[in-house]
């Protein structure tokens, strides 16, 4: 395996070089060709939070402003971040984590798929919420081989999706200390969340928007978020997203996916300048 490059060394990949998890050529060009498209409501992009508002709002390189190139139609779920830890780490709680780093201040490891990716950016909110742990970022070129150092304990620490990680959960080859979000989420029903363990505003996910070219026509945007809305509200359609590790909105509206594209733009703007990050 190819020897992952540690934080502040190499060149942090854009959006036109890909790699990692800054939203890559493919999500760039996605989101151009919705931009370019006529606003009639026939060309759509479901975006992640890597290219609708952490890429944007940390990388310069980003040729769009989400707040105001597109029309927001809603957002269609989120997949809350997670904690995941390899079981050799003597830490069963996650305030045992910020106990053990504590006491052990650069010893320990994380791995992410990119500079200025999700996981990353979460990483680093956890170590500011936390007191400013000392917990060193190890940089991989995909969240796939941090993933198979986790496993293989030479990094012991991960933020990520839980999607990728259920089947080691289950296997016991990755134990999931919280997740952060307000509530317990569907596919982990037993993993405490952030604001269980006293850090009420440690909230990371990655939200999947559904967005159109800017100015489409509200009466548009309205039949668009009624057929999400009917979409969303089978009992089979959400209880397969909540086994995924997708946890279903609690509303579909232009105005809520608007308000959530802006916030987190500004956290994640926020912890950027907070780490000196400079992308693109």
């Amino acid at each position: 395996m190819r020897a992952p490059l540690r934080a502040g060394h190499g060149t942090a990949p854009g959006p036109e070089r890909g790699g990692g998890e800054q939203a890559g050529r493919a999500g760039a060009i996605a989101a151009m060709a919705t931009l370019r498209a006529p606003a009639d409501g026939y060309t759509l992009m479901l975006g992640t939070s890597s290219n609708t508002t952490a890429g944007p709002a940390t990388n310069p390189a980003f040729e769009y402003d989400p707040r105001k190139d597109f029309s927001a139609i809603g957002i269609m779920g989120v997949q809350p971040m997670v904690l995941a830890v390899n079981p050799g780490l003597p830490a069963h709680t996650l305030a045992e984590l910020v106990a053990l780093l504590r006491a052990n201040p650069g010893k320990y490891s994380y791995g992410s798929g990119g500079i200025g990716g999700i996981s990353h950016l979460t990483g680093e909110f956890f170590k500011d919420r936390a007191g400013g742990l000392k917990l060193e970022h190890i940089v991989y070129k995909g969240s796939g081989p941090a993933l198979q150092d986790l496993l293989a304990g030479r990094v012991q620490v991960m933020f990520d999706s839980a999607v990728p990680h259920l089947p080691f959960v289950q296997a016991g080859k990755v134990r999931i200390l919280a997740t952060f979000w307000p509530k317990r989420i569907g596919a982990l029903p037993d993993v405490p969340t952030t604001r269980e363990a006293g850090y009420p505003d440690l909230v990371s996910a990655t939200a999947l928007f559904l967005l159109g070219p800017r100015g489409i026509a509200p009466e548009v945007s309205g039949r668009l978020q009624g057929a999400s809305r009917e979409t969303l509200s089978d009992p089979a359609f959400r209880r397969g997203m909540s086994e995924m590790g997708i946890e279903p909105p609690d509303e579909v509206s232009a105005a809520s996916a608007a308000r959530y594209i802006a916030e987190d733009m500004d956290k994640w703007a926020r912890i950027a300048r907070n780490i000196s990050l400079q992308l693109g």
